[in-house]
């Protein structure tokens, strides 16, 4: 396995735009260890041709934080192995994402898309919208498969989540201490 990023203690890395495309035909861990920023703008997984595993690894309370896209590619695979990350903009996912029981927070101020039209596995484990702006669900999964699984619970404690006229499956806890639901009855 080779470490294609690895955050030590004191480590503060915060870009404010560009991509990180990680590519090739291996796996590869991104490493955090006690770091105190663990950020990227926006974060590819793949080429959409080869396979590409990507693990997040935390000795520590590392949180990685997507301020701008997150996009899985055709082939790709992210591990968050419990680990909880953040995302500030859209979740595309073309290919396989296992939460391993993490939390993922959405926390832009924009229009957010979740988009898990051509995944293979796509279910979030805990979701947390406590941004300011709307999260969006879009794509079009085939036969009784929802546009958005959520495996465990639903927060929303700001902003809004928008059906956007698709089905969406919550396993356990639905809850919203503030902020916005927009659903269209037919899909909810």
């Amino acid at each position: 396995t080779d470490v294609a990023a690895f955050f030590e203690s004191g480590c503060n890395w915060t870009p404010s735009g560009g991509t990180l495309q990680l590519i090739g035909d291996n796996n590869t861990d991104i490493l955090v260890d006690e770091a105190t920023n663990f950020n990227f703008y926006n974060l590819t997984i793949g080429d959409g041709v080869n396979s590409k595993t990507v693990d997040i690894n935390a000795t520590s309370e590392g949180t990685t934080d997507i301020n701008g896209d997150l996009t899985i590619g055709t082939n790709g695979t992210l591990d968050a192995n419990a680990e909880p990350m953040e995302v500030g903009d859209e979740w595309t996912n073309n290919g396989n994402f296992n939460h391993g029981n993490n939390t993922v927070t959405f926390d832009g101020t924009g229009t957010q898309i979740i988009d898990s039209d051509g995944a293979t596995t796509h279910a979030f484990y805990d979701v947390v919208l406590s941004g300011s702006g709307t999260v969006q669900v879009d794509g079009a999964m085939s036969g009784a498969n929802p546009e958005l699984k959520i495996n465990d619970d639903i927060l929303i404690s700001s902003g809004t989540l928008d059906f956007n006229s698709r089905f969406i499956q919550v396993d356990d806890d639905f809850n919203k201490t503030s902020g916005n639901l927009y659903m269209d009855t037919a899909n909810s």
